[in-house]
Protein backbone atom coordinates (compact mmCIF):
# COMPACT_ATOMS: atom_id res chain seq x y z
CA UNK A 1 0.00 0.00 0.00
CA UNK A 2 1.41 3.35 -1.07
CA UNK A 3 0.83 6.30 1.28
CA UNK A 4 1.42 9.97 0.51
CA UNK A 5 0.39 13.21 2.17
CA UNK A 6 -1.92 15.45 0.12
CA UNK A 7 -4.40 18.34 0.36
CA UNK A 8 -8.02 17.31 -0.15
CA UNK A 9 -11.13 19.52 0.07
CA UNK A 10 -8.95 22.37 1.41
CA UNK A 11 -7.68 20.15 4.23
CA UNK A 12 -3.86 20.10 4.03
CA UNK A 13 -3.16 17.06 6.21
CA UNK A 14 -4.82 14.23 4.31
CA UNK A 15 -3.28 10.95 3.23
CA UNK A 16 -3.85 9.18 -0.06
CA UNK A 17 -3.64 5.40 0.12
CA UNK A 18 -3.41 3.28 -3.01
CA UNK A 19 -3.54 -0.48 -3.53
CA UNK A 20 -3.26 -1.23 -7.22
CA UNK A 21 -6.18 0.62 -8.84
CA UNK A 22 -7.93 1.26 -5.51
CA UNK A 23 -7.64 4.70 -3.91
CA UNK A 24 -8.63 5.97 -0.47
CA UNK A 25 -8.15 9.40 1.13
CA UNK A 26 -8.06 9.74 4.92
CA UNK A 27 -8.56 13.13 6.60
CA UNK A 28 -6.73 14.05 9.81
CA UNK A 29 -7.57 17.74 10.29
CA UNK A 30 -10.95 16.53 11.54
CA UNK A 31 -12.49 13.16 12.24
CA UNK A 32 -11.16 10.55 12.06
CA UNK A 33 -12.79 10.31 8.62
CA UNK A 34 -12.23 8.45 5.36
CA UNK A 35 -13.34 10.93 2.69
CA UNK A 36 -12.63 9.32 -0.69
CA UNK A 37 -12.89 5.86 -2.19
CA UNK A 38 -12.50 5.00 -5.87
CA UNK A 39 -11.31 2.34 -8.28
CA UNK A 40 -9.76 2.46 -11.76
CA UNK A 41 -9.53 6.25 -11.61
CA UNK A 42 -13.31 6.50 -11.32
CA UNK A 43 -15.50 8.83 -9.31
CA UNK A 44 -15.45 9.13 -5.54
CA UNK A 45 -18.05 6.66 -4.30
CA UNK A 46 -18.40 8.47 -0.99
CA UNK A 47 -20.64 11.43 -0.25
CA UNK A 48 -18.80 14.58 0.88
CA UNK A 49 -20.83 17.38 2.46
CA UNK A 50 -18.79 20.21 0.93
CA UNK A 51 -21.70 22.65 1.34
CA UNK A 52 -21.92 21.81 5.07
CA UNK A 53 -25.63 21.22 4.68
CA UNK A 54 -25.78 18.62 7.46
CA UNK A 55 -24.69 19.79 10.89
CA UNK A 56 -25.91 20.10 14.44
CA UNK A 57 -24.33 22.89 16.44
CA UNK A 58 -20.58 22.50 16.08
CA UNK A 59 -20.92 18.97 14.68
CA UNK A 60 -20.69 18.43 10.93
CA UNK A 61 -21.36 15.19 9.11
CA UNK A 62 -18.45 15.85 6.68
CA UNK A 63 -19.50 12.67 4.90
CA UNK A 64 -17.27 9.76 4.04
CA UNK A 65 -16.73 7.07 6.64
CA UNK A 66 -16.90 7.68 10.39
CA UNK A 67 -16.86 5.89 13.74
CA UNK A 68 -19.65 6.24 16.28
CA UNK A 69 -20.84 4.41 19.38
CA UNK A 70 -24.32 2.86 19.36
CA UNK A 71 -27.02 3.57 20.50
CA UNK A 72 -27.39 6.93 18.78
CA UNK A 73 -27.40 9.77 21.28
CA UNK A 74 -26.16 13.33 21.68
CA UNK A 75 -22.72 12.14 22.77
CA UNK A 76 -22.16 10.87 19.22
CA UNK A 77 -22.22 14.47 18.04
CA UNK A 78 -18.65 15.00 19.13
CA UNK A 79 -17.50 18.01 17.09
CA UNK A 80 -14.63 16.07 15.47
CA UNK A 81 -13.37 19.40 14.13
CA UNK A 82 -9.91 19.27 15.67
CA UNK A 83 -6.73 17.66 14.38
CA UNK A 84 -6.29 13.98 15.06
CA UNK A 85 -3.21 12.08 16.13
CA UNK A 86 -1.62 10.21 13.23
CA UNK A 87 0.66 7.17 13.27
CA UNK A 88 2.16 6.05 9.97
CA UNK A 89 3.36 2.47 9.69
CA UNK A 90 5.19 0.69 6.91
CA UNK A 91 1.88 -0.55 5.52
CA UNK A 92 -0.73 1.22 7.63
CA UNK A 93 -2.14 4.50 8.90
CA UNK A 94 -3.76 5.03 12.29
CA UNK A 95 -5.86 8.12 13.06
CA UNK A 96 -7.24 8.69 16.54
CA UNK A 97 -9.03 11.32 18.58
CA UNK A 98 -10.34 11.48 22.15
CA UNK A 99 -14.01 12.39 22.59
CA UNK A 100 -13.81 14.61 25.67
CA UNK A 101 -17.56 14.30 26.25
CA UNK A 102 -17.37 10.55 26.84
CA UNK A 103 -13.65 9.90 27.52
CA UNK A 104 -13.78 7.40 24.65
CA UNK A 105 -10.83 7.43 22.25
CA UNK A 106 -11.90 6.68 18.68
CA UNK A 107 -9.30 5.11 16.38
CA UNK A 108 -9.48 4.14 12.70
CA UNK A 109 -6.60 2.07 11.33
CA UNK A 110 -6.30 1.23 7.63
CA UNK A 111 -4.05 -1.63 6.55
CA UNK A 112 -3.57 -3.70 3.43
CA UNK A 113 -4.60 -7.34 3.51
CA UNK A 114 -5.09 -9.60 0.49
CA UNK A 115 -4.73 -6.56 -1.83
CA UNK A 116 -7.68 -4.87 -0.12
CA UNK A 117 -8.24 -2.09 2.39
CA UNK A 118 -8.95 -3.37 5.88
CA UNK A 119 -10.47 -0.79 8.22
CA UNK A 120 -10.26 -1.44 11.97
CA UNK A 121 -12.39 0.64 14.34
CA UNK A 122 -11.17 0.78 17.91
CA UNK A 123 -12.72 2.25 21.03
CA UNK A 124 -10.64 2.73 24.19
CA UNK A 125 -12.22 4.04 27.37
CA UNK A 126 -9.82 6.64 28.75
CA UNK A 127 -12.11 7.51 31.66
CA UNK A 128 -12.60 6.02 35.12
CA UNK A 129 -16.12 4.67 34.65
CA UNK A 130 -17.83 1.97 32.58
CA UNK A 131 -19.54 2.94 29.31
CA UNK A 132 -22.07 0.66 27.61
CA UNK A 133 -22.55 0.58 23.85
CA UNK A 134 -21.37 -0.97 20.59
CA UNK A 135 -18.87 -0.02 17.91
CA UNK A 136 -20.71 1.53 14.95
CA UNK A 137 -19.02 2.01 11.56
CA UNK A 138 -20.92 4.22 9.09
CA UNK A 139 -20.06 4.78 5.41
CA UNK A 140 -21.84 7.56 3.46
CA UNK A 141 -22.39 6.99 -0.27
CA UNK A 142 -23.91 9.06 -3.01
CA UNK A 143 -27.63 8.20 -3.35
CA UNK A 144 -27.73 5.91 -6.36
CA UNK A 145 -27.77 2.22 -7.14
CA UNK A 146 -28.98 -0.69 -5.03
CA UNK A 147 -28.08 -1.58 -1.46
CA UNK A 148 -28.17 -5.31 -0.72
CA UNK A 149 -28.22 -7.00 2.70
CA UNK A 150 -28.05 -10.80 3.19
CA UNK A 151 -31.09 -11.29 5.41
CA UNK A 152 -31.54 -15.06 5.82
CA UNK A 153 -30.38 -17.02 8.85
CA UNK A 154 -28.22 -20.12 8.57
CA UNK A 155 -29.20 -23.76 9.08
CA UNK A 156 -32.23 -25.79 8.05
CA UNK A 157 -34.69 -23.48 9.83
CA UNK A 158 -34.34 -20.41 7.63
CA UNK A 159 -35.63 -17.09 8.90
CA UNK A 160 -35.46 -13.74 7.12
CA UNK A 161 -36.06 -10.61 9.16
CA UNK A 162 -35.81 -6.88 8.57
CA UNK A 163 -36.21 -4.22 11.24
CA UNK A 164 -37.90 -1.01 10.06
CA UNK A 165 -37.45 2.26 11.92
CA UNK A 166 -41.06 3.41 11.66
CA UNK A 167 -40.18 6.71 13.31
CA UNK A 168 -37.13 8.30 14.93
CA UNK A 169 -36.60 11.96 15.74
CA UNK A 170 -38.53 13.75 12.97
CA UNK A 171 -38.02 10.99 10.38
CA UNK A 172 -40.17 8.06 9.26
CA UNK A 173 -39.79 4.94 7.12
CA UNK A 174 -42.55 3.98 4.71
CA UNK A 175 -42.57 0.19 5.04
CA UNK A 176 -44.54 -0.01 1.78
CA UNK A 177 -41.99 2.04 -0.13
CA UNK A 178 -41.36 1.02 -3.73
CA UNK A 179 -37.60 1.23 -3.05
CA UNK A 180 -37.77 -1.98 -0.97
CA UNK A 181 -37.60 -5.38 -2.64
CA UNK A 182 -36.32 -8.84 -1.73
CA UNK A 183 -35.40 -12.26 -2.98
CA UNK A 184 -34.55 -15.41 -1.05
CA UNK A 185 -31.04 -14.17 -0.29
CA UNK A 186 -31.09 -10.37 -0.12
CA UNK A 187 -33.21 -7.54 1.15
CA UNK A 188 -32.63 -4.68 -1.29
CA UNK A 189 -33.05 -0.92 -1.29
CA UNK A 190 -33.39 0.43 -4.83
CA UNK A 191 -32.35 3.97 -3.94
CA UNK A 192 -34.90 6.59 -4.99
CA UNK A 193 -34.29 9.47 -2.58
CA UNK A 194 -36.82 8.48 0.07
CA UNK A 195 -35.88 8.69 3.75
CA UNK A 196 -35.71 5.29 5.44
CA UNK A 197 -33.82 3.25 8.03
CA UNK A 198 -33.71 -0.55 8.13
CA UNK A 199 -31.58 -3.16 9.88
CA UNK A 200 -30.90 -6.87 9.81
CA UNK A 201 -29.06 -9.54 11.75
CA UNK A 202 -27.05 -10.10 8.53
CA UNK A 203 -25.72 -13.51 9.55
CA UNK A 204 -23.44 -13.64 6.48
CA UNK A 205 -21.54 -10.64 7.83
CA UNK A 206 -21.57 -8.15 4.97
CA UNK A 207 -23.49 -5.38 3.25
CA UNK A 208 -23.02 -3.90 -0.23
CA UNK A 209 -24.04 -1.28 -2.73
CA UNK A 210 -23.90 -1.67 -6.51
CA UNK A 211 -24.28 0.88 -9.32
CA UNK A 212 -23.66 0.89 -13.06
CA UNK A 213 -20.06 1.99 -12.41
CA UNK A 214 -18.94 0.22 -9.25
CA UNK A 215 -19.72 -2.20 -6.43
CA UNK A 216 -18.63 -1.81 -2.83
CA UNK A 217 -18.99 -4.54 -0.19
CA UNK A 218 -17.80 -4.35 3.40
CA UNK A 219 -17.40 -7.64 5.22
CA UNK A 220 -16.92 -8.26 8.93
CA UNK A 221 -16.75 -11.14 11.40
CA UNK A 222 -20.34 -11.59 12.49
CA UNK A 223 -20.22 -12.96 16.07
CA UNK A 224 -22.58 -15.85 16.86
CA UNK A 225 -24.72 -14.00 19.37
CA UNK A 226 -28.13 -12.37 19.53
CA UNK A 227 -26.76 -9.41 21.48
CA UNK A 228 -26.36 -6.86 18.70
CA UNK A 229 -27.96 -3.42 19.05
CA UNK A 230 -31.43 -2.40 17.88
CA UNK A 231 -33.17 -5.79 18.12
CA UNK A 232 -30.07 -7.73 17.02
CA UNK A 233 -29.02 -5.66 13.99
CA UNK A 234 -25.43 -6.23 12.87
CA UNK A 235 -26.11 -4.20 9.71
CA UNK A 236 -28.17 -1.03 9.34
CA UNK A 237 -28.87 1.18 6.32
CA UNK A 238 -30.10 4.77 6.12
CA UNK A 239 -31.29 6.54 2.99
CA UNK A 240 -32.32 10.08 2.14
CA UNK A 241 -32.26 12.38 -0.87
CA UNK A 242 -28.67 13.53 -0.32
CA UNK A 243 -26.81 10.38 0.76
CA UNK A 244 -27.16 6.80 1.95
CA UNK A 245 -25.31 5.01 4.74
CA UNK A 246 -24.07 1.44 5.00
CA UNK A 247 -23.49 0.69 8.67
CA UNK A 248 -22.05 -2.30 10.51
CA UNK A 249 -21.97 -2.83 14.27
CA UNK A 250 -20.22 -4.88 16.91
CA UNK A 251 -22.15 -6.74 19.60
CA UNK A 252 -23.12 -4.75 22.67
CA UNK A 253 -20.26 -4.37 25.13
CA UNK A 254 -19.36 -2.56 28.33
CA UNK A 255 -16.25 -0.49 27.59
CA UNK A 256 -14.06 -0.96 30.63
CA UNK A 257 -11.38 1.65 31.43
CA UNK A 258 -8.14 1.24 29.45
CA UNK A 259 -9.42 -1.83 27.59
CA UNK A 260 -9.35 -1.80 23.77
CA UNK A 261 -12.32 -3.06 21.75
CA UNK A 262 -12.16 -3.43 17.95
CA UNK A 263 -14.39 -4.07 14.95
CA UNK A 264 -12.78 -4.67 11.52
CA UNK A 265 -14.26 -4.35 8.05
CA UNK A 266 -12.69 -5.77 4.89
CA UNK A 267 -13.50 -3.49 1.95
CA UNK A 268 -14.08 -5.00 -1.50
CA UNK A 269 -14.12 -2.65 -4.51
CA UNK A 270 -15.15 -3.65 -8.02
CA UNK A 271 -15.40 -1.46 -11.12
CA UNK A 272 -18.70 -2.90 -12.33
CA UNK A 273 -22.22 -3.84 -11.29
CA UNK A 274 -23.05 -7.21 -9.69
CA UNK A 275 -26.15 -9.33 -10.12
CA UNK A 276 -28.01 -9.34 -6.79
CA UNK A 277 -29.96 -12.39 -7.98
CA UNK A 278 -26.75 -14.43 -7.92
CA UNK A 279 -25.62 -14.64 -4.30
CA UNK A 280 -23.26 -17.56 -4.97
CA UNK A 281 -21.19 -15.45 -7.36
CA UNK A 282 -21.10 -12.51 -4.92
CA UNK A 283 -20.04 -14.81 -2.08
CA UNK A 284 -17.23 -16.18 -4.24
CA UNK A 285 -16.06 -12.63 -5.02
CA UNK A 286 -15.60 -11.81 -1.32
CA UNK A 287 -14.00 -15.02 -0.07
Amino acid sequence: MDIKKITYLSAPNCYELTIGKQKMIVATDFGPRIMHLSIDGGENMLFNDEAEKFKSGYWKIYGGHRLWVSPENRWDLDPNNEKCDVILGENSITVKKLNKNTDLEKTITVTEKNQRFNVTHTITNKGQFLFAGAIWALTCFKPKGTIFVPWASHGSFKMSKIIYWNQWTDKKTNVNSSQFSQNDDYFMININGETSKIGSAAYDGYVGITTDNYTFIKKFDRVNTNDYPDDNCAVECFTCADFVELETLSPNVVFAPEVTYSHTEEWFLFGSKVNVSDKKSIDQMIR
